[in-house]
């Protein structure tokens, strides 16, 4: 089966407090359940990072609906790719606010923000399925998963 990665940024253009951020996880969950969509929403500092995956029709869909949600702004899309296996399988919506880990537990984030640093600095071209599954694994490991 063939699958297509997407990856954006984008600045929230309200502040998101800790309870309506997991109120997005958990409605981007059921709905990404529903659409055979998988991925990794982060929010730091006002700010998005997140990766959807599954099949082109439901992430150009999925897409078009974030480009249009009022609750953000200056949405870039940095990669695009297609692939034949998911870096995130199991997440239907893995949600991280980087804020408040990094506040509980700085030094445990502390390989995702690094991760996070480089990769501002980096092009789309750059981005390679190698680390997105490197930042999948440190997710993973951060979070207890």
């Amino acid at each position: 089966m063939h699958l297509v990665r997407l990856l954006y940024v984008s600045t929230a253009l309200e502040a998101f407090t800790s309870d309506s951020l997991e109120e997005l996880g958990q409605a981007a969950a059921r709905a990404n359940l529903v659409r055979g969509v998988t991925g990794v929403l982060l929010y730091s500092d006002g700010s998005f990072l997140q990766v959807i995956e599954g099949r082109r029709l439901e992430i150009d869909a999925l897409y078009r609906s974030i480009t249009q949600d009022p609750r953000h702004a200056c949405i870039e899309r940095l990669l695009y790719e297609q692939d034949t296996r998911r870096v995130f399988p199991d997440w239907t919506m893995a949600l991280h606010n980087l804020d408040m880990a990094e506040a509980m537990a700085p030094n445990e984030f502390r390989p995702i923000r690094e991760f996070l640093d480089r990769f501002a600095e980096t092009t789309s071209a750059e981005v390679t399925h190698k680390s997105l599954v490197e930042f999948q694994s440190q997710l993973a490991v951060c979070a207890g998963a």
